[in-house]
This record gives C-alpha cells, structure tokens and sequence, in this order.
C-alpha cells in the first residue's frame, strides 16, 4: 500500500471577458484612450494566466469600443458588436432562434473573411477588418456559458464544424478565440453555477431545501451532459486533434499565446472532470506528450510551465493508458533531467516549489507500472535519488518517497531495484534517516518539513529491502550487520517506533471500539463497508500503516540473527511483554492481506484464457506470485518466532 497522491488543486478560470480583441487584432481598431486596469494582487497558482508580469502590464491597457446601436448587428457605429459584458446590460438572446442567427452571423462572417483573405493576399490591412468582426462574432459564442443547456443547439444547426475549423485559421487569434470558447464551455462553473430558468434565482447554497438542492443538482447534471455532448461533437470533428496541433503554432512566453496555451491547458484539465474518453482521445495525438515534455524543460518556471505540470500529475492519475504513453515518449528522463538541479540548490520560489512536488508526484505515479520500473532503474533514476537523499535539501523526503514507491511493489523488478539500492551504499542514508540524524537542523531549515512522512517513507523502504532480499545472501547480511553496529542502537530505535505508533493506534482503536458499541445498542449491524472504514481510520488515523512495516522489519531480523532476538527480547521483558506483541500487528497484517489475495485470484481466475493472455495480463500473474510468496514467508517467520 503506498500514499495517495491527492490531485493538484484546480484553479479557477482568470480570463477578463471584456478583452475580446487580442493583441494583433486590437492593434487594427482605432486608437482608443487607455487606462491601467487593476492588477490582481492575489498571487499564486490559484490565480495564473499564463502569463509573466510584464505581460500581464501590457495587457491590462483595454479597448474602450464605442457602443453600437444595435449591440448584436455587426457593423453597427463602430463596425462591430460589443464585447461580451458590454451591452448595456441587455441579456443575450440565448433562445434557439436567437442562436440560430449568431451561427448564420459567423458563417457569412468567415465567408466574408475568406473572400477577401484571397482577394487580398498581400494586402492584410484589405482583410484585417473582416477578421476584427470575425473574431467580434466568436466571441458572442461565449454567452452560452450562461445558458449551457442550450449548447446542443449547435450540434443540431452544425456549428461545430465551422468552430472546430477557425483552429486552423492562419491568424492564430482567431484560433485563440475558439480555444477560449471551449474552455469557458467545459469550465466546472460553467454547469454548476446557473438554473434552468434563468428568471428564477435560488438561494444561497446553505438555505436550500431539500427539492431545491434536488433541483440544483439535476440542473447541474443536465448542462454537464449538454457539455459533454457538445465536446463530444467537437471530438467528431477533429478538433482535440487540432487544439494540439494548434500549439505548435504558439510561443508559450509571449503574450496573447501564454494565454491560449494557458486555456488550452485548462480544457485538458476540465476535459478530464467530464469525459475520460475525451481526455484519452486528446493525448493520444502524436504531438501532445512531445509538446508537453518540451514545455516542461523551459526555464524559468513559468506559470504554463507549473500548470503544465500539474496537468502531467492529473493526466498520470488518471489511467495506466497514460502512464505508459508518458513512458514511451521518454517521460520518465525528462523528469530525471528537471529534477537533477535540485541536487546542488532549492527552488527559487513557492511557484518553483511546487511545480518541483508537481514532478516528484509525477514520478511517484509513473514508477507505479512495472514496465517505467525498467526505465527508471535504467536511466539510473535511483542513483539520483540517492544523490538527493544524500544532500540534505528540500528534495530529501520527496526523493525518499521515490524510492518507496520504486521498491515497494510486488514485481521482480523491485528486487532489482532493491539490489542497486544496496550496491550503490543507500543503506548509509537510510540509516542516518532512521536515527534522526540532523533531523533538528533541517527542521529548522525548512519548515514544512514533516518527520511523520519521512518516517513512513524510511520504514517502508527499509521493509521493502528485506522483503526483495533473500535469507543467507549478502545483500541480507549487509542490513542486518547495519543493525548489529554501534551496540544495536537502530533496533533500539526501531522498537522505539513500535511502542510509539502502538500509543498513537491506542485511542483511535477505542474510538472505533465505542462507536461498534453504539452501534450495536442501536440494533445497527456493521457491514462490510463500516469495517472497511473502521480499519482504513485505523491505517491512516492511528499510524497502523507503518507500525505494521516496523513489526515486519522486527520480525525478520529476529529472525535472521539470534544476537537481535536476544536484544529486542530483553527490551519488551523491559516493558513486561514478548516478542509476541509485536507479532499481533503482522498477523493483523496478513489476515486482511489473505482477504485481498483472495479477492484478486477470483478475478484472475476470470479474466482472459492463456491463449489470449497480454503482456498486462503476465505482470499481473507476476504480482501475484511475488506478493503471496512474500505472506507465505511472514507466516513462516511467525511460527518460528512463537516455537
């Protein structure tokens, strides 16, 4: 069992609706009075565009268009309608004839720029204007998100395919703008926060009742079904495929294009909340995990750089599909690479910091399938973790958690990771993380440092070393000569954690013991699902997770050397117990691994017959061989230890 990996939080959308006009285009309209726009002091990652601060100065100077007559007719006063949330506080006309007109306005709208693009190839200032109103029609597209439930109606009058093909379009603002539709369409806000009727308004979300919280949540399922729909029809039409192939055509640093990127980003985010297929579609295209692996070797850290990277994490968490499709475009030594700076320094700042635990996390989750287990071990992944093991910086634990993750696993390659980690002296780290060794200091140095994490991860690799080494070998008798050292002071130290993780179990195991009480005065029966909750509280809660690796470090090296027994035999007589107390926890262990175990032999016994085995299916038969090899020795060490 390893540590879940929570995803990267989500962060909202930060596109100002009244900049309709990018930067190339604005510069064709008239020349209008410019003010500096508040600049928003919020900071972080919450609140990233995609853009540096210097950009950001320059971007914040807005058109101030004069307003038409009629704020829908192109053409009107000043050739073009206003931008969205410049009506004059007239609401769009979001009926289905209301929506049938604006698709007529941009077919002739595109029409008209086409004509003229190839009538006046050489002259852009003869077509500029025609792609001003282009752009001013597209971005009325941006009212649906106020009425969701009504996207459909472009799949019916089949506005999507003239959508999807402005992705294409030569001037890149305009595909900019398509790109901006498609991530306000799939933006969570976009069908949680609205009601079917308009006109009505619930209240706030603390005083509904209990038909209109009913009400809400069917509405908000309605519109995401209507976006899903709506991305699905885009999908038809090869527009995942362009969006990538848009981004070529962007300089992810400059302006107007760290935007696009930006939302581009953001629709492969909102995409994977909506639709798993869609998400699995988009990154399939041979472009995407090249693309992405360039923008992740850009420095400085920007903010597409760290939302690149988090979208990597989101995208890794998501399926095994992922995983190895990252691994076959070289995923795993472009994070090595990115990692390998942070042996001789610290990231600069929090955004660097993150994007940093983005790339560990990364890691962590591709080094979960076997086969990137291979990558890692032959791109000497684990002798750069060592290193950073050995440099006591902020990378220490995120390393130490690496290394947890690439020889905890129930594959062989585990043991020839095991075998590197001992040959390339990793003990001597190990150990001096085990006694603490210049704990005090770092935590003073970095505060959120936690000792609890880092004793978890140590406990864990140090189980896992005894797990993949063999009894009687040289890889065994070096662990077990670290622990005779220095008068067995580290097994003074490890039955030191077992009291210390039995004291935290204590009251959380009362708790749960008072409320089966409670239950059953109740006439309650405790199902299934309620012990599965009582023994993760157990697990997470009361630290029953790593006292359980103590213990099975206890046991086997009790049970290697006699000189070991003897000493932890004296230090429980101390406390008035025996090793059997110790032993309680592995059984515990065992009892619920045998109840896994069989769960995963009925599965396998119906999955796909030999003849139609995969490769998947073999590491998995793999897995299972090595994890109940690995109970049938526990349950071995056990009996001796009691005879």
């Amino acid at each position: 069992m390893l540590p879940f990996l929570p995803p990267p939080k989500r962060k909202p959308s930060t596109i100002d609706p009244n900049e309709h006009l990018p930067r190339r285009l604005r510069t064709q309209s008239p020349p209008p009075p410019s003010s500096p726009s508040d600049v928003d002091d919020e900071g972080g990652r919450f609140f990233a565009d995609g853009l540096s601060h210097e950009q950001r100065e320059i971007l914040t100077i807005v058109d101030e268009l004069d307003t038409p007559e009629d704020p829908h007719a192109v053409g009107a006063s000043n050739g073009a309608p206003l931008p969205l949330g410049s009506r004059l506080g007239q609401p769009p006309d979001l009926t289905t004839q209301g929506i049938r007109r604006l698709i007529t306005q941009l077919e002739k709208a595109i029409h008209k720029n086409q004509e003229l693009r190839v009538k006046h190839a050489d002259v852009p200032a003869r077509f500029m204007e025609s792609e001003v109103e282009l752009d001013q029609v597209l971005t009325r597209f941006l009212d649906l998100t106020q009425a969701p439930q009504r996207l459909p109606d472009l799949i019916q009058f089949q506005a999507i395919p003239l959508l999807v093909s402005l992705l294409t379009h030569e001037n890149t603002d305009i595909a900019a703008t398509v790109v901006r539709i498609f991530n306000e369409w799939t933006d969570e806000d976009t069908f949680t926060n609205f009601t079917m009727d308009s006109s009505e308004t619930l209240p706030e979300i603390d005083g509904l009742t209990v038909e209109e919280a009913i009400v809400r949540e069917r509405t908000a399922e309605q519109a995401s079904q209507a976006v899903v729909r709506v991305m699905q029809e885009v999908a038809a039409n090869q527009g995942l495929e362009l969006l990538v192939q848009n981004l070529a055509r962007l300089t992810e640093d400059t302006g107007d294009d760290a935007q696009t990127v930006f939302q581009t980003l953001g629709i492969i985010e909102n995409l994977t909340n909506l639709d798993s297929n869609l998400v699995e579609r988009l990154t399939a295209t041979p472009e995407f995990y090249p693309w992405l692996i360039r923008i992740l070797s850009k420095r400085p850290v920007t903010s597409n750089v760290q939302t690149a990277s988090e979208i990597l994490v989101i995208l890794l968490q998501s399926s095994r599909v992922q995983q190895l499709r990252w691994g076959q475009h070289q995923g795993i030594d472009c994070l090595l690479r990115a990692l390998a700076p942070y042996r001789k320094r610290d990231p600069a700042s929090a955004d660097e910091e993150e994007f940093m635990e983005n790339l560990f996390d990364a890691l962590c989750l591709s080094i979960t399938e076997p086969e990137l287990k291979y990558v890692f071990l032959k791109d000497e992944g684990l002798e750069l973790m060592l290193f950073l093991l050995r440099e006591q910086r902020l990378s220490r634990t995120r390393a130490l958690k690496v290394l947890n993750y690439a020889t905890s696993s129930d594959y062989r390659i585990s043991q020839m990771l095991v075998a590197r980690f001992l040959d390339r002296s990793g003990l001597v780290p190990l150990i001096k993380l085990l006694m603490q060794k210049g704990q005090k200091e770092y935590r003073k140095k970095y505060k959120q440092f936690s000792p609890a994490d880092e004793e978890e991860h140590t406990i864990c690799v140090l189980a896992a070393l005894l797990k993949h080494t063999q009894p009687a070998t040289l890889d065994r008798w070096r662990i077990i000569h670290k622990f005779m050292e220095r008068g067995m002071e580290r097994m003074d130290r490890l039955v030191e954690l077992h009291w210390q993780y039995v004291h935290k179990l204590t009251p959380v195991d009362r708790e749960i013991a008072q409320e089966r009480q409670a239950w059953q005065a109740d006439g309650e029966e405790i199902d299934e699902d309620m012990e599965t909750e009582f023994y993760t509280r157990r697990l997470v809660e009361g630290g029953l997770f790593t006292l359980q690796h103590v213990d099975i470090c206890l046991l086997y090296l009790c049970w290697e050397e006699p000189s070991i027994r003897k000493h932890v035999s004296m230090l429980f007589k101390r406390r008035g117990k025996s090793l059997n107390e110790f032993a309680v926890y592995v059984r515990d262990y065992l009892a619920h691994a045998a109840e896994d175990d069989l769960t995963e032999e009925d599965s396998s016994q119906t999955a796909t017959g030999a003849e139609n085995e995969t490769g998947e299916d073999t590491l998995e038969k793999e897995r299972h061989s090595v994890r109940r090899s690995y109970h049938r020795s526990l349950r071995h060490l056990l009996d001796n230890l009691s005879s």
